[in-house]
């Protein structure tokens, strides 16, 4: 058969046909995120409900930085990762990215990477060989935030410093093996705030492929109460809103070709005070309950809000001063975008000659077609054909409006334990939900698994329930003080649950369940005491899936507190070449190689071997927000701590001068602009009855719906640390990480008055000063490096002009900045 023109002209038009984007030249990032397999019925999603046709680039969310090297999150990424490559079978032409991150992820997981050029080269090789062995084409950054959430302000040079190696490194690697070197993207914050604090906007584009700015939760009921306020408006006043966004970020130096904006196929809910003004803006009181499927309030899937609408009797409206949709009934309200919206958005993208848009998420559009009776990925759909010039608002505004049907019967709420900011938990015990089952112990024999995965109640404890894997159930535990709701399947506060009735009917079903073969090939881990020396590891390697039978609990570890996880390495209180390594929640002691002794004393070992009451070795809280006198209802901000790390602070400004305890105090509402305040149990101690440099361990309670919580229901215990400097005495504080949104630590009184973001604050005769972060340098001159093999030598002299009361004890940090990788010892 020969090749005629007509027949080339037909295969384009059929690739025309099945690609819209291919033809649009823009690009469509697509998230996948790996707890969307835990949704129940048409609610779950995996890489092979993707149409890979839909989208340019796919980025699995998320991987996680377990000692800086990357790691897999849930027990089955490394099935997943195939699923997904296998996708490039339909199409080719699709690149497959990984992130690292998300917002639960905090900040810790990025400062520790970042910090040195050593930890920043090894997370980079082995990441490098990560992403080859999984068949992925690239890297995606998703730190929230650098400069932000506990980050400090030199976060945002590391961060560009970090990316930089990131990419000097691909390529060379790629020049090294003959491959297309790995993409670099990163997702960044659309709020002013985070940007100004993070980011040298004109520098990081010079190393990322493609930035996806994450312009949506501009509002949501996660995060304030007041009014309602949709989360992801293309335009209005002020900086809340896409356009501002995205303009910010090509003023500040972004080429056009790179930039996404980011859309999210979701909507975010609120309570109105009055069923009669509905508006953008009206008087609002929380959020929605959670929909069947995400099963978290404040937050619908696209496809759950085509269900209220179709279904449920609400009523959709389309504001034309923000250009998106919303839905209401009776006191419940959502904003979200629809068809029409996306059309919108994808003629801005156009407008402007963006490099194309990101999407959040793929598991939250009609995936399946059963919702919206709009065909599947309807969302998706509409974008690319935006994108490729094929479909506009006006052709839209024509369609026939979705059906409905007003069966209420079908309308399904759900109430959820635990609100997050774009990334929704799995539904059960949060990060441990998905821990993998081999490592697990058994539930009793009575529990039976009527499907082979699925939750099931404990018949005897309350903050445990049953994940059935395979069709064997493993016993598995809810975080911090959370029981276990077998009404929504999830983990939920202790006064959703009735504990007595739940155990009841659990113990009836396990006597009428049929007799459970045990497994006999893999026993259950069994706790090993104390009884021999402690067993030297070769390297110590951070290994979330190690079993405790072997290795043998130090008796010097005993005193050392895991993370809610289970899992983590921690400073040996005692000893220096040692360290403290969690295996489910049981902490055993390990000896570090000599050649190790360094790197343990600039990572693992800082507690130990630098004093937190040094300003460089704590973070300051110091948003007035959390302050005791004030509440959510006036600030018009809600916070949560769930993301900050595990690690000291200090109580400055507007927060206060020390962490708030419950003496004289009622914590109403909303206290400390949070749902779930944290104070000291009983009363703060005083700087008469510590000693200096002393620290005192006290329990945290919190406070939820009026009931306080306190130990052992609160599994809280706060570390205070009494520290004074030239005659100047204030309070740190060890922080544990909180199990859950929204809970916060509380401040009270008036706190010194912080210094500037360039200062550091100093004590003279008594006095707390704010100085430079650097001398006033008169004079600076550096030798010619003197080279002896592969080391080379320099000589540093610096002449600064003295700060009164400061000659003596004055100490700077010399930081040397490098290219590519050469080691640089500074003595």
């Amino acid at each position: 058969m020969s090749w005629t023109p007509f027949a080339s002209l037909l295969a384009l038009l059929i690739c025309m046909v099945q690609s819209p984007q291919a033809a649009a030249g823009y690009h469509v990032v697509c998230y996948y995120t790996n707890w969307s397999q835990y949704r129940p019925g048409l609610g779950r999603f995996r890489p092979n409900h993707i149409d890979p046709n839909l989208c340019t680039h796919v980025i699995f969310a998320f991987a996680r930085a377990d000692n800086k090297r990357l790691a897999p999150y849930e027990y089955n990424d490394n099935v997943l990762y195939k699923e997904l490559e296998a996708l490039k079978r339909q199409n080719p032409r699709l690149k497959t990215l990984l992130a690292i991150g998300g917002w639960n992820a905090g900040v810790l997981p990025f400062t520790q990477i970042v910090r040195s050029p050593q930890s920043r080269r090894a997370f980079i090789t082995q990441a490098i060989q990560y992403l080859r062995n999984n068949k992925f084409d690239g890297l995606d950054i998703d730190w929230e935030y650098p400069g932000s959430r506990g980050s400090l302000p030199k976060d945002k040079i590391l961060y560009t410093v970090w990316l930089r190696e990131l990419k000097a490194a691909f390529e060379r690697e790629a020049r090294q093996v003959r491959r297309p070197r790995l993409l670099l993207t990163a997702a960044v914050a659309g709020g002013q705030s985070y940007i100004d604090a993070g980011y040298q906007v004109a520098e990081i584009a010079k190393y990322l492929d493609m930035i996806n700015v994450m312009s949506y939760d501009y509002h949501g009921g996660s995060f304030e109460w007041g009014r309602t306020g949709h989360h992801s408006p293309l335009y209005d006043s002020g900086t809340l809103h896409q356009d501002w966004s995205i303009r910010y970020w090509l003023r500040n130096g972004v080429p056009s070709h790179k930039l996404l904006m980011g859309v999210g196929f979701y909507g975010r809910t609120f309570r109105l005070k009055s069923a009669q003004n509905h508006v953008v803006g009206a008087p609002g009181g929380g959020p929605a309950e959670g929909g069947p499927y995400t099963r978290e309030p404040g937050f619908w899937a696209y496809y759950e809000i085509c269900s209220k609408i179709k279904d449920c009797g609400f009523q959709e409206e389309w504001s034309s001063r923000h250009g998106v949709p919303y839905a209401h009934r009776d006191t419940q309200w959502v904003g979200y975008d629809n068809p029409k919206s996306i059309a919108a958005k994808a003629a801005y993208i156009r407008k402007l000659r963006l490099g194309g848009a990101m999407v959040w998420s793929l598991a939250l559009d009609d995936f399946t077609g059963s919702f919206c009776g709009q065909g599947k990925y309807p969302l998706l759909t509409t974008l690319n054909q935006g994108l490729a010039g094929a479909r506009t608002v006006q052709s839209l505004a024509r369609q026939r409006p979705m059906p409905r049907k007003g069966n209420t019967n079908k309308c399904t709420m759900v109430s959820y334990g635990e609100a997050t900011s774009g990334q929704q938990s799995p539904p059960a015990s949060g990060d441990n939900a998905a821990a993998p089952p081999v490592e697990a112990k058994e539930c009793p024999a009575g529990v039976y698994c009527h499907e082979p995965e699925g939750l099931y109640p404990h018949p005897e404890r309350c903050n445990q329930f049953c994940h059935c894997w395979k069709g064997i159930p493993y016993e598995k535990s809810c975080p911090g003080v959370l029981n276990y709701n077998a009404a929504v399947g999830t983990c939920d506060w202790p006064l959703k649950v009735n504990c007595r009735v739940q155990l009841r009917k659990a113990k009836e079903d396990a006597k009428k369940a049929p007799v459970r073969i045990r497994r006999t090939t893999l026993p259950a881990p069994v706790r090993v005491r104390q009884t021999t020396p402690a067993v030297k590891l070769a390297l110590p390697e951070f290994n979330p899936n190690l079993r405790p039978r072997k290795f043998v609990k130090g008796r010097n570890c005993g005193s050392v507190k895991c993370n809610p996880d289970g899992f983590g390495l921690f400073p040996h209180p005692g000893s220096c070449d040692k360290f403290c390594q969690c295996s489910h929640f049981i902490p055993y002691e390990q000896d570090c190689p000599p050649v190790l002794i360094l790197l343990n004393a600039s990572s693992l070992l800082t507690h130990a071997q630098q004093d937190p009451c040094v300003f460089s070795n704590h973070y300051r809280l110091q948003d007035e927000e959390r302050n005791y006198n004030t509440t959510a209802r006036s600030s018009g901000t809600v916070i949560c701590d769930r993301g900050r790390a595990d690690a000291w602070y200090r109580f400055l400004g507007n927060a206060g001068e020390r962490m708030a305890d419950e003496t004289g105090k009622s914590f109403p509402a909303r206290s400390c602009s949070t749902e779930s305040p944290i104070f000291l149990e009983g009363k703060h101690p005083t700087a008469a009855t510590m000693s200096p440099g002393q620290v005192v361990t006290k329990h945290a309670a919190f406070k939820y719906f009026g009931v306080t919580y306190y130990h052992p229901l609160s599994t809280l215990s706060v570390d205070i640390k009494n520290c004074v400097d030239n005659g100047h005495q204030y309070f740190i504080y060890k922080l544990p990480v909180v199990p859950t949104c929204n809970m916060a630590y509380c401040g009270e009184g008036q706190g010194p008055t912080p210094c500037k973001v360039d200062e550091i604050p100093f004590s003279v005769n008594g006095q707390r000063i704010c100085v430079g972060d650097r001398p006033d340098f008169k004079t600076v001159s550096i030798s010619a490096p003197v080279v002896d093999g592969a080391d080379f030598f320099f000589h540093c002299e610096i002449d600064w002009k003295p700060i009164p009361g400061l000659e003596t004890n004055a100490k700077f940090e010399v930081v040397i900045d490098y290219v590519e990788y050469v080691d640089i010892h500074v003595s």
